[in-house]
């Protein structure tokens, strides 16, 4: 896989340094064709125009001059190994940064996952939700003994106080002073303060 790279690498660096030279090439021939024409012409002229033309073919090797300079090949190699050790490096970094990724697991792997949490979610509230009805049963069938205690209190209350009433106002039978039952045969008699 790196060699394949490393050659998919070099091909590129050929082809650009390929196309690099023969544009250099192009452009070298272009100027020596362009300078004869130019010299050619200038010949032609040098004989009828004078010093005026001379000036004009020392301007023109001066900047051709100045165009060999620029294209001076160990710049242009300097740069280009520059620009391909960038490019290496970039390569090196990217294929570390997809080494170091996690791989994901697939969507459905997800989604079941996903699924069994939600469900031993809902099925403990129901739990919760079961033992709270049951807690509310219970509260509420101790909350109607609580009322029936308390209505068979009130009535005992109210049956005691009635006979209380019925002893002060009418009996001078007894000599031990007012005393409450409970109204049933065979109970005591307790006395009332």
């Amino acid at each position: 896989m790196n060699s394949l790279r490393a050659l998919r690498t070099v091909g590129w660096i050929a082809s650009g340094v390929a196309l690099l030279g023969g544009s250099l090439f192009a452009g070298f021939l272009s100027a020596l064709v362009r300078q004869r024409r130019l010299e050619s012409r200038d010949r032609k002229t040098i004989s009828t125009d004078g010093p005026p033309t001379v000036g004009r073919i020392e301007e023109l090797a001066r900047a051709v001059a100045q165009l060999e300079k620029r294209l001076d090949t160990n710049g242009v190699a300097s740069c280009l190994n520059l620009v391909l050790e960038r490019v290496e490096k970039l390569e090196r970094c990217v294929e570390q940064l997809a080494g170091e990724m996690p791989s994901l697991p697939p969507i459905d792997q997800v989604l079941a996952a996903v699924e069994q949490m939600v469900a031993a979610k809902i099925s403990g509230l129901d739990e919760r939700l079961g033992d709270q009805v049951q807690a509310i049963e219970l509260l509420r069938n101790a909350t109607a003994q609580t009322d029936l205690l308390l209505q068979k209190l009130i009535q005992a209350v109210e049956e005691l106080a009635d006979q209380a009433g019925d002893r002060r106002s009418g009996s001078p039978s007894q000599t031990t002073g007012p005393s409450v039952s409970g109204g049933h045969p065979g109970d005591r008699d307790y006395p009332v303060a």
